[in-house]
């Protein structure tokens, strides 16, 4: 579960939210945003590109609900330096026996893409 401070999120794409999608592979969580803020639209796609720019949003404070020791997380996006990874300051947490870790994201634009590194088992 992944949920941003002050705005609207959904798993499930739809209109006028963020757009939060997370795979696991591996060792990897890999965490998807996509702003459909100022979208009425069901569909995602802007195929004829009629529809109005997204809000650019600065500094989104972002919990993830976790199930491993998460060692490290970044961010990537193709909206800033042209997808260059930067690395982020994460903060570990428990609240009530659920685990998470809190971060900021930047920015967002249209699309970003977060990466969380869980701790290898031991052998």
């Amino acid at each position: 579960m992944v949920s941003i401070a002050d705005q609207p999120s959904n798993a499930n794409g739809v209109p006028d939210t963020i757009w939060t999608l997370a795979r696991q592979k591996d060792r990897r969580t890999i965490i998807h945003l996509i702003n459909l803020l100022g979208s009425s639209d069901i569909h995602w796609r802007d195929t004829r590109a009629e529809r109005p720019a997204a809000p650019l949003l600065q500094q989104l404070h972002l919990r993830i609900s976790v199930d491993a020791d998460i060692t490290s997380a970044g961010w990537a996006s193709p909206d800033v330096e042209g997808g260059m990874f930067h690395p982020l300051v994460l903060t570990r947490g428990n609240n009530r026996g659920e685990r998470f870790v809190e971060l900021v994201v930047p920015s967002l634009k249209y699309w970003d893409m977060i990466i969380l590194e869980r701790q290898t088992a031991a052998p």
